[in-house]
């Protein structure tokens, strides 16, 4: 067992409130989980980040709606609860197994659940904005991401040349459609392989709302595609077909989406809180163009 498991790590009030004891250690992005057993069943406890603590009865409504719209989410077993200076929530440990190495058929398939889980979100917008969410035009027009391109062009000059010029084009591409008229809807945030489980064929498990907010249709699944699981799309289509400004914003609005921890890593950078690097990751993705759905949109001269 990695020592980080130890029940240390769990404020004891947390595990006495639980009559639980720490089994394994899971981490995390934003949230942190440990798996726990509570009287012979083993369970998902979650801390929350800070920023997360403020919004997180919005997931845990989602999830209720969905679980009486029979979408297997985990069921909320207790909480959410404070201890230790921390937000915390039990959950039921759905069973199952991810397909992590998805053929072309998977990839339609996951597309076709989500269209599905689509219909349902869509009935529920009454849930309104997750707190200290927006849509994803607005990560590539804040302010503070041009203050921290400008910035990071003293660090390192040719990514941050990659970085602004999709950051430009994505501006301008979503300048040139409607995003007034476009349909929003509460999208999952991150409709990806390793948080849908299944047992054989039958879904089992759709993990992780952390993410969940409004926003356009085209951000869920422009998440899923990632810019080459074509597949993700064309079983989307089986379901319900691409409208022609889904069409038009789906590379826009995923290149938005590579923007929106940018501004943090840098401000990192710059503070000297983390060391220089190259953002390899979102540039290796931004220059992406070997998908079907990219490659009419023009290479990036630098």
């Amino acid at each position: 067992m990695n020592s980080d498991t130890t029940s240390e790590q769990v404020p004891a009030s947390c595990l006495a409130r639980l009559s639980a004891s720490v089994v394994d250690v899971i981490g995390g992005r934003r949230n942190y989980h440990w798996v726990v057993r509570v009287r012979g069943t083993e369970c998902i406890l979650r801390r929350y980040s800070p920023e997360q603590s403020q919004n997180c009865e919005y997931e845990i409504e989602l999830m209720r709606r969905l679980r009486k719209a029979k979408w297997p989410v985990p069921a909320v077993l207790d909480g959410p609860f404070d201890a230790g200076g921390s937000t915390w929530c039990l959950f039921e440990r759905r069973p199952g197994e991810s397909i992590l190495t998805e053929t072309a058929a998977d990839q339609r398939a996951r597309g076709r659940l989500l269209a599905k889980l689509h219909e349902a979100t869509a009935g529920m917008t009454d849930l309104g904005q997750r707190r200290s969410f927006t849509t994803v035009d607005c990560v590539v027009s804040d302010p503070n991401l041009e203050t921290a391109l400008r910035q990071y062009e003293v660090l390192r000059p040719r990514s941050a040349r990659i970085l602004r010029w999709h950051r430009d084009k994505a501006l301008e591409y979503l300048s040139q459609c409607s995003t007034n008229d476009m349909e929003t809807l509460i999208i999952h945030g991150d409709f990806a392989p390793w948080n849908l489980l299944f047992e054989g064929k039958r879904l089992s498990g759709v993990l992780d709302f952390e993410a969940a907010h409004r926003d356009f249709r085209v951000s869920d699944f422009a998440l899923s595609w990632r810019g080459h699981h074509d597949d993700v799309i064309r079983g989307y289509r089986e379901i319900r077909d691409l409208s022609i400004a889904d069409r038009q914003l789906l590379v826009p609005v995923y290149w938005s989406w590579l923007f929106l921890d940018v501004p943090s890593q840098i401000e990192a950078m710059v503070a000297g809180s983390t060391p220089t690097h190259g953002l390899n990751w979102e540039v290796e993705h931004l220059l992406r163009r070997s998908s079907e759905f990219s490659r009419e949109y023009p290479a990036c001269p630098w």
